[in-house]
């Protein structure tokens, strides 16, 4: 595979620093991986880098991932749904628009966007396609205007 998955920093990390502890149990823990991969559409290449969560317990996360840079063969996988990451936390996974701060929805309905590792090269993105696009064009057609009064 040519675009490998590889083990990164996580800004909250506490070992090597290559391992996070979760906030609800010190006996378990994450490990950050990212992916480059090119898409291709209309003759445009664009690439969409990638980052997962792996979650474990510490000890075995410890065992499999060695260090920064260490490459996995597997890939990450996006998946988007009209259901809620978590029932407990509505915000969490919401896609967002670029940097607009605006989620996407489809239908009236917020989609929301979950990343993860696996080794299943069978495993496909499933991605919605949101239909807010006017509100969008709209929030960055204000603040190209305000950007450009600001300047003047």
């Amino acid at each position: 595979m040519n675009n490998q998955v590889k083990v990164i920093a996580s800004s909250d990390a506490i070992d090597a620093p290559t391992y996070g502890v979760s906030r609800n149990n010190p006996l378990k823990g994450y490990v950050r991986v990212s992916q480059t991969k090119a898409t291709f559409s209309n003759g445009f290449m664009n690439e969409d880098r990638r980052t997962a969560l792996i979650n474990a317990d510490l000890a075995s996360l410890k065992r499999k991932f060695t260090h920064q840079g260490q490459e996995l063969e597997g890939k990450i996988v996006v998946k988007e749904s009209v259901e809620p990451i978590n029932e407990e936390d509505l915000e969490q996974g919401i896609k967002i628009a670029g940097k607009t701060n605006i989620p996407c929805t489809i239908n009236g309905q917020v989609i929301y966007r979950r990343t993860f590792y696996t080794e299943d090269e069978s495993e496909k993105d499933e991605l919605l396609k949101h239909d807010n696009g006017d509100a969008i064009k709209a929030y960055q057609a204000k603040a190209k205007a305000e950007s450009v009064d600001l300047g003047a």
